[in-house]
């Protein structure tokens, strides 16, 4: 007796049902749009990117010194000398005598005493006085000039969440203008950093805080304009501050503070 062999059986295909599928492609559609706002938000390429600054110091332009030129003298008018014209020296000779009829003959009649012509002054006319100078003008003196500003000390940047290192300097132009200056700085880099004047000694507060703009690098030297209306005296530090996070990246004492 020959046995029998059944066909083998295959499964049947599953197929996914179109709602998973569906939820599947929104996941990942989520998914992506979590992570492209992470990178936008953290921007962590940039602990990896640095970004450094090589401003020059400012200089305090040069006072204008007053000229000191003296006016030339100038004669007064209706001065000038006329030289007189001089005199006529030369002297006419006498007539020779003519003999008198009731001379007699043989006799020569005497030359008549002749009176000489008066000899003619030799002196000049009276001159006109020398011109008397002008009176020059008397130069000006410069007009006192203030002692430059001194300078405060500066200070040193101290870490907070960020390794941070570098100099402040408080610079005023001879304008009066004020200049922060960061020296050789040198921290992390990061999103969205500010440089904040702060009123707390210890990092940033936003009570009576100052911005003074982005963060121009996060290495080298760079420079930042005060406005004229802050009174620094309210200010005790300043901070290097990720707004975005509200992190201090460092800090230092205000100069002069």
């Amino acid at each position: 007796m020959t046995p029998t062999t059944e066909p083998p059986t295959t499964a049947p295909p599953t197929t996914e049902p179109p709602t998973t599928r569906r939820w599947l492609l929104a996941g990942l559609a989520a998914a992506a749009v979590v992570v492209v706002a992470g990178l936008a938000l953290f921007q962590p390429w940039k602990l990896w990117i640095d970004e450094t600054v090589d401003e020059a110091a400012p200089v305090a332009a040069a006072t204008p010194v007053p000229s000191t030129a003296v006016t030339p003298t100038t004669a007064l008018p209706g001065t000038t000398v006329v030289a007189a014209p001089a005199p006529d020296t030369t002297v006419t000779p006498a007539p020779a005598p003519v003999p008198s009829a009731a001379e007699p003959p043989g006799t020569t009649a005497a030359a008549p005493a002749t009176t000489p012509p008066p000899t003619p002054s030799t002196s000049s006319a009276p001159t006109a006085p020398p011109p008397t100078p002008a009176p020059t003008a008397a130069p000006e003196a410069p007009a006192p000039q203030a002692p430059p500003p001194v300078e405060p000390a500066p200070t040193a940047f101290r870490s907070k969440a960020h390794g941070t290192s570098g100099t402040v300097r408080l610079i005023t132009l001879d304008d009066g203008s004020r200049v922060l200056r960061i020296e050789d700085l040198d921290t992390d880099n990061g999103p969205d950093l500010k440089l904040v004047l702060s009123t707390d000694a210890d990092g940033y507060r936003s009570d009576g805080a100052v911005n003074l703009g982005t963060l121009k690098g996060n290495k080298g030297s760079q420079n930042y304009e005060i406005p004229a209306d802050v009174d620094l005296t309210t200010l005790r530090s300043v901070v290097v501050w990720c707004k975005r996070f509200d992190v201090d990246f460092g800090v230092a004492a205000l100069p002069g503070a």
